[in-house]
């Protein structure tokens, strides 16, 4: 059966001869089973080089794939190779084909039992892959290379360098000729880089040297074993330096100025640098006396030239690869000739830099620091010159992994990883409070609203947890809790209660003590002497206790309870008998059989949740949730409709209606105070059963149980709504008409805005000294004193009624 007959019936027959071939006995005569099956080993060649479907050719290579692994190829040996040979050298074979045969026979190179591919011509490789004449095929590919294209010229001098990389051993001990012309991987290179063969009648290929040069660095890594066993750990070196390559590849890094294809090769010829310094470092002084390498990196550098980000990244990957080459590296750098360019990568990494520069920097930095020789003396100094040259911890580390940039936040902790090693980086990680509380808060990753990966802050947390100095430097109580961190792994979901984000003082002042006693400053009456409360909910967040300031606990093996009971706060406790916050809350107040004083007592002690705890626990529960942004929706389009009514329809002097307006503003001031004080605190007057308890709850005890809930600060529309009718109906009746719209439009105003100063107050910076009186007023009414302090906005009712909360 050929390819003359019918395409389908052939498909359908090769499926069946594969299917068969695949599930055969090892000891089976394949070649008859083929045979038997209408086809020959001619036919099959044929189908695989014909111009069929793919799907046809693919099934034919397949097939004499099995044939090959199961009878060998004695007997169609001569016929494979004669045809492999027309693929690759033959000028009238298309371009395309040889392109195609080249990388499928360095496969073949690669295993005596290649894996099935789908190229064509991998099948019929197999045979040639098999024969030991090597320097033939090196040989007859060479010739193949100056007569073809140039994109046929990449491809075969990839195939030599795989060949050298495979086979360098004959490479280094006998001498391959075609021609009379030394078969040498690093000529075909050295062609290439200038731009092929015929680079004398046209301008140099930029595509073909950057492709010279990138095989240049797989070359450069090619070792061989000499007669006596003896690893030539430089050979791949020797072959490109006595072509001319290392030497021209160098003075490419001088032309970053011409052009974009001249700073293409830029690029390419310094990353060439980087892989040579990543991977073989022992070279990096032979380059730099012989081409001087790393010198023309620095003068890139710090020149006034503007670089691009590719440009600049790569010089910086050099310099720090060649300090994380050991002692030798550093000795390298600290040289005059390369400090200043040392130096601009150290500019670049500052807070101060720009972000991009910034990522590259620590990046490059971070690979300085995971210097395998770190314990020698020379190592140690020159990476705490760098680590503190941009900040420390305090510096670039904190700023980069706080960033709202991913790129910058991944490069600071790989730089934090690498540097905690050193016992100067955990002191200056001890001196970092701020840092230390952002590592170990693991809801501070949702305040910058990024993905970004929680398993690089674990990197961190437990780098410093095995380094040998962290236990002694860090101190008991703070390593302690780096180990609970580490024990509970990277993606731990547990809740531990985090009051960071919720701290009515705001999160800058806990991350400023982080890591510290703050005895003093809770104490510290400039600051702001903290109540009872605050010492209670405390309890919450204990991790250990201290027999005194320098003896810490020695295990994080204790539960909880057992730690909690060492710590005698002496103020009144919050009861487990009153509201499971994970529970609807509603229905156990009134269900509950508490008395008066034990409800008003706990109502009035805060708690702190994750989230907002349920008061319905159905479809109810969505009306009691009100983001702060619903309230301005909602009310600005109340307070202009009633002014427009006033004004074009009621007709009411415009002249007048800031002055109504204002007045509005003015009772709702005085509505404000009255339902704080006689309506959401009649703790006195307080029926004393459930049904009251219930309707307390739930118009102002909830704030007090839960004062941080963030979606319950704002009253809910329907509500608010609901309230302001009597006030609406009060004004109606004392003023008139028109004039009553334009005051209700003010009340209105300032309810919406009292809510928005209620929300800012409990979870915003205030912008103004005002605002900030009022904050620290607004959460002593909450945590000292709930029977004073009503006033939200001002104070002035309160110094009227004389219920000032001092």
């Amino acid at each position: 059966m050929t390819r003359e007959h019918n395409p389908a019936e052939v498909e359908q027959a090769l499926l069946a001869l594969d299917f068969a071939l695949a599930h055969v006995a090892p000891s089976a005569d394949v070649v008859s089973l083929v045979q038997k099956s209408g086809f020959s080993l001619d036919d099959l060649l044929s189908l695989a080089v014909s111009e069929n479907s793919v799907e046809t050719a693919d099934l034919s290579c397949k097939i004499i794939k099995r044939v090959c692994a199961h009878a060998g190829l004695k007997a169609v040996d001569e016929r494979i190779r004669s045809l492999v040979a027309q693929i690759l050298c033959d000028p009238s074979t298309d371009g395309s084909v040889r392109l195609e045969a080249l990388p499928a026979l360095l496969k073949a190179f690669s295993s005596n039992n290649p894996a099935p591919n789908s190229s064509v011509a991998s099948a019929l490789l197999v045979a040639f892959a098999a024969s030991p004449e090597i320097p033939e095929a090196a040989s007859t590919v060479f010739s193949s290379m100056l007569r073809s294209d140039s994109a046929s010229q990449v491809r075969v001098c990839e195939f030599l360098v795989d060949l050298a990389e495979q086979n360098c051993d004959s490479f280094t001990q006998s001498e391959f000729r075609s021609n009379d012309k030394t078969v040498d991987p690093a000529v075909a290179l050295a062609v290439l880089l200038n731009g092929g063969v015929e680079a004398t009648r046209r301008r140099p290929d930029v595509m073909v040297q950057l492709n010279a040069i990138e095989l240049a660095a797989r070359l450069a890594l090619v070792h061989a074993v000499d007669a006596n066993g003896n690893n030539l750990r430089e050979a791949g070196f020797d072959m490109l330096a006595r072509s001319g390559v290392l030497t021209r590849i160098s003075t490419l890094i001088d032309n970053s100025n011409n052009g974009i294809e001249e700073t293409l090769l830029c690029v390419a010829a310094v990353s060439f640098f980087v892989k040579i310094a990543k991977t073989t470092p022992f070279i990096v002084p032979r380059l730099e006396k012989t081409d001087k390498y790393l010198t023309r990196v620095g003068s890139i550098l710090t020149s006034d030239s503007l670089l691009s980000d590719e440009l600049c990244h790569a010089c910086f990957s050099a310099i720090c690869y060649v300090g994380a080459a050991g002692a030798a590296g550093v000795e390298l750098l600290s040289f005059s000739t390369h400090k200043n360019a040392f130096e601009v990568l150290l500019e670049a990494a500052r807070p101060t830099a720009a972000v991009t520069r910034r990522v590259s920097a620590l990046d490059c930095l971070s690979r300085l620091f995971e210097n395998n020789e770190w314990t020698d003396e020379r190592v140690g100094w020159f990476c705490q010159h760098a680590f503190e040259s941009i900040g420390g911890c305090e510096g670039a580390i904190f700023s980069s992994v706080k960033s709202h940039d991913e790129g910058l936040r991944i490069a600071g902790y790989e730089c934090l990883i690498a540097v905690v090693k050193f016992s100067w980086a955990l002191e200056s990680l001890r001196k970092c409070g701020q840092l230390i509380g952002y590592l170990l808060d693991r809801n501070s990753e949702k305040s910058v609203q990024l993905v970004v990966s929680e398993e690089l802050r674990y990197k961190a947390i437990k780098a410093t947890v095995e380094s040998d100095n962290a236990k002694n430097i860090l101190q008991e109580v703070l390593f302690s809790r780096f180990v609970q961190y580490a024990k509970e792994g990277a993606f731990h979901r547990e809740y531990v209660p985090t009051f960071i984000g919720d701290h009515p003082g705001g999160a800058d002042l806990i991350l400023q003590h982080g890591g510290t006693d703050v005895e003093e400053i809770m104490k510290d009456n400039d600051s702001h002497r903290h109540s009872e409360a605050a010492y209670e909910m405390l309890q919450e967040y204990c991790i250990g206790v201290l027999d005194n300031i320098n003896d810490a606990i020695s295990s994080l093996s204790k539960t909880t309870e057992e730690v909690q009971k060492g710590v005698a706060l002496g103020y009144a406790k919050k009861s487990d008998k009153f509201i499971d916050t994970n529970r609807p809350m509603l229905a156990q107040v009134f269900y509950a059989k508490w008395t008066k004083d034990f409800y008003v007592e706990q109502v009035h002690l805060p708690r702190q949740v994750k989230g907002s705890a349920p008061i319905f626990g159905n479809f109810l529960e969505i009306l009691s949730l009100t983001p702060w942004y619903v309230i301005p929706i909602v009310y600005i389009p109340v307070v202009l409709a009633h002014l427009y009514y006033a004004i074009f329809v009621l007709g009411v002097q415009t002249v007048f209606v800031p002055l109504y307006f204002a007045f509005g503003l003015f009772v709702w001031t005085f509505v404000e105070y009255s339902l704080h004080r006689f309506a959401f605190h009649i703790d006195q007057f307080l029926p004393d059963n459930q049904v009251a308890f219930t309707i307390h709850f739930l118009l102002h005890g909830i704030h007090h149980f839960l004062p941080m809930d963030k979606m319950r600060l704002v009253m809910p529309p329907a509500l608010g709504l609901t309230l302001s009718i009597p006030v609406r109906a009060a004004i109606l009746v004392l003023f008139p008409k028109d004039v009553s719209f334009a005051v209700i439009a003010g009340a209105y105003c300032g309810f919406m805005l009292y809510d928005l100063v209620h929300y800012h107050l409990h979870h915003a910076r205030p912008f103004s000294a005002h605002l900030r009186e009022m904050k620290t007023y607004h959460l002593d009414h909450h945590y000292k004193n709930a029977n004073l302090g009503f006033g939200i906005t001002s104070k002035f009712w309160d110094y009227v009624f004389k219920t000032e909360l001092k």
